[in-house]
């Protein structure tokens, strides 16, 4: 078995994305492996890369198998590693690589202290944001192209597998160095992709606080409101998005929501309709309590689509009936409203409230 151990007076992960899961530095351990396959029952385990902060500096480790008769041995020492640390990091981990060692670990009978571990699959935590990201593919090397990551490395693990079986035959130096570089470069990379957690940070736990809101006249000449947000984790690329009910941008360490309302009227729909009239003079739906008084041929029996009241004002888009009451244009418009009172503009926790709303979508 061959271990390799080194420090890089440069190298320093940004621990602020990681803030979420309760653990100092010292307690997070980074890892990745390379593998001649994907399945744990016919291909080997050749080599285990972790960072960790190790002597007050960021350290390297690497355990490498230079025949897989040394698979064990690799993976009892990393084992053996792990207990000292409370959380792996990981990129996929939850779908290859932490079963892949586990099922080995069972077949060697080796003490099990992964499990025990609080995993955190930076793949997982981002997956969700593809299409917010813009991104085609999720995997490490799309992230790192993304972020503008540049790496040494110029190979793929499947490229790697007949590198590595060129070593056990020959013990080449040239192919054990380029087996290293890979797995080192795939953990520098992994740490360098902490930022991307803010934009789930953002967009999933809505950490930040309210700055600034202000009135500004669309292209269309209605009103758009906007939204200035601090954010308590800077994105580290801009991105821009339209969202259900407005436009959001995301800068360094500000959030703007561009929010398009409306100006002129819209209608309330009444559920009860059966116990109203519409009134075609009036344009609007009137309770039969009060029809009554009306001359029958002015009053027709309302349906869904005409049981509205009128009204006129300043009205703020909302996917669904957060505030009321709900205001369409039509019936069957699924664009909702609600009026933009002063009360509310005046209310911390309902500004608060609508734009975590905005987000949430």
């Amino acid at each position: 078995m061959l271990y390799k151990q080194q420090s890089f007076s440069d190298f320093e992960p940004d621990l602020r994305y990681l803030d979420s899961f309760p653990f100092s530095r010292e307690e997070f351990l980074f890892f990745d492996i390379e593998t001649t396959g994907f399945s744990p029952r016919n291909t080997s385990l050749y080599l285990i890369g972790a960072v960790c902060f190790l002597d007050e500096h960021w350290t390297f480790l690497q355990w490498f198998a230079e025949t897989p008769s040394e698979e064990c041995e690799i993976l009892n020492a990393f084992l053996a590693f792990c207990r000292s640390f409370r959380a792996v990091v990981h990129f996929n981990g939850d779908g290859f690589d932490i079963p892949y060692l586990l099922f080995k670990a069972e077949k060697y009978t080796l003490s099990d202290t992964l499990s025990s571990m609080q995993s955190i699959d930076l793949y997982r935590l981002t997956r969700p944001y593809k299409k917010y990201l813009k991104l085609t593919h999720i995997n490490q090397k799309s992230l790192e192209s993304f972020l503008g990551i540049e790496r040494e490395d110029r190979y793929n693990g499947g490229e790697l597998i007949k590198i590595y079986q060129s070593y056990c035959q020959l013990k080449n130096a040239d192919a054990l160095s380029l087996l290293l570089l890979h797995n080192l470069d795939d953990l520098k990379g992994m740490t360098k992709l902490l930022p991307l957690l803010a934009y789930p940070l953002f967009l999933k736990d809505q950490d930040y606080t309210l700055r600034n809101l202000f009135w500004e006249d669309s292209v269309n000449g209605q009103p758009l409101l906007i939204a200035e947000l601090d954010l308590k984790y800077p994105v580290p690329k801009q991105i821009s998005n339209r969202l259900s009910s407005c436009y959001l941008t995301l800068q360094e360490d500000t959030a703007k929501l561009m929010i398009y309302a409306f100006e002129g009227e819209l209608k309330y729909f009444i559920s009860d309709y059966k116990n109203y009239y519409y009134i075609p003079l009036q344009d609007c739906a009137i309770h039969k309590h009060v029809a009554s008084y009306l001359d029958p041929r002015e009053r027709i029996p309302a349906k869904a689509t005409t049981c509205y009241q009128r009204h006129r004002g300043l009205f703020l888009p909302q996917e669904k009936a957060l505030f009321k009451p709900v205001f369409q244009e039509s019936y069957h418009s699924d664009s909702f409203w609600f009026e933009c009172t002063q009360q509310f503009m005046n209310s911390p926790s309902l500004l608060c409230l609508y734009i975590k709303s905005l987000i949430s979508i």
